[in-house]
């Protein structure tokens, strides 16, 4: 069995949690200074905030989600960043607009339609059936 180094990935994990506590607020838990009027962060979840905190590449975070090792890390904090756009969206206190070209830019939201196969083909095709 290979041994893998746990380091690297407890060393991810604690700089994934750091940047979500730098968004958040000072603990991690958000306050009254951290919210904007709208009560948004001040500093929104993105998957480029994540990257320049990281110091990678999204080609690099990309690698980093299909590696077994991180692969599970890697996608919470993605979808933490996808959850936060979708219910700001929802709640109204984020543009549809920008949110929208977020969502399928970088979480592939509306692809299904553009490839041109219902979500069952699709899901098909992600299992490799």
């Amino acid at each position: 069995m290979l041994c893998v180094d746990r380091a690297p990935v407890e060393r991810l994990k604690q700089q994934i949690d750091e940047y979500f506590a730098m968004c958040d607020g000072r603990n991690g838990e958000p306050d009254a200074d951290t919210r904007n009027v709208k009560g948004l962060l001040r500093k929104p979840y993105t998957i480029s905030g994540l990257c320049l905190y990281l110091g990678k590449s999204r080609g690099q975070l990309d690698r980093l989600e299909h590696e077994p090792e991180t692969e599970a890390l890697v996608r919470r904090a993605k979808y933490r960043i996808e959850s936060y756009i979708e219910e700001n969206m929802l709640n109204g206190l984020l543009q549809a607009a920008p949110g929208a070209v977020s969502l399928k830019h970088n979480f592939g939201w509306g692809e299904r339609a553009e490839a041109g196969c219902d979500e069952y083909e699709l899901a098909d095709r992600e299992m490799g059936e």
